[in-house]
């Protein structure tokens, strides 16, 4: 039988759970799930963007391990249980929504002030919710929206001017 292959575009947020071997010592354990799930993930897509998957001997040099070792408590990882958001829309999906709408307020005689409340009612609702999760969530927010660079360069200022 003869296929054709259709690629759908899908963007994934979420978790993976890794079970590590409980004789692994306790300070090894997170450094080494979060390694082999990003490990993981690149080995089943074909990511040319990818880092080099170097995430063991990374593990191995972090906590002065020897290979073997390393090697061992790597292979003895095993992932399941991802949970998370997975959205099929994709830019163009987007773009033809927002096109569609835009049209028919348009049409429909609409001003900018007109969806100034609702739009102001909305980004507030953000802000007050990442606000109200404390410094934590208002940095992860940060990062989000600025990038890392653009939210450290933020941070930096912000304690700068507290000095």
């Amino acid at each position: 039988m003869e296929t054709v292959k259709i690629v759908v575009p899908v963007t994934f947020t979420g978790n993976i759970e890794v079970e590590v071997p409980a004789e692994i010592p306790q300070e090894h354990r997170d450094s080494l799930a979060r390694k082999v799930a990003l490990a993981r993930v690149l080995a089943t897509t074909d990511n040319p963007d990818a880092p080099e998957d170097d995430a063991c001997a990374e593990y191995e040099a972090e906590f002065g391990l020897d290979e073997a070792t390393a090697g061992q408590n790597w292979d003895a990882c095993k992932t399941a249980g991802v949970s998370g958001k997975w959205s099929l829309e994709t830019d163009d999906d987007i773009a033809a929504v927002v096109t569609k709408l835009a049209a028919k307020a348009h049409s429909a005689g609409m001003q900018p002030e007109d969806l100034d409340e609702t739009v102001h009612d909305l980004a507030s609702g953000i802000a007050a919710n990442v606000n109200n999760g404390g410094v934590d969530e208002q940095i992860k927010f940060l990062v989000k929206e600025l990038g890392a660079r653009h939210a450290q360069e933020q941070i930096d200022k912000l304690i700068a001017d507290k000095e």
